[in-house]
C-alpha cells in the first residue's frame, strides 16, 4: 500500500496533503517552462471540486 493510500486509511490529512503537493511538484518540475502560464490558468479555471468555473460566455451565463 502505497504511503499516500496509508496516510488517507489512517486520516493524517497533513501527511497526505503534504505527499500531494509533493506529487504535484514532481510533475510541475517535468512541465515545459512555456507551458506553465497554461497550466497557471487551468488551475485557476477550477474550483475546489474540479469543476470548471463560468465565465462571461461559461456555463451559467
Amino acid at each position: 500500500m502505497s504511503t499516500l493510500a496509508q496516510a488517507v486509511r489512517k486520516e493524517r490529512w497533513e501527511l497526505a496533503a503534504l505527499l500531494l503537493l509533493q506529487g504535484m511538484w514532481e510533475v510541475v518540475q517535468r512541465v515545459p517552462e512555456d507551458a506553465i502560464p497554461q497550466l497557471l490558468e487551468a488551475l485557476e479555471g477550477a474550483d475546489s471540486l474540479g469543476n470548471m468555473k463560468g465565465g462571461a460566455d461559461g456555463p451559467g451565463a
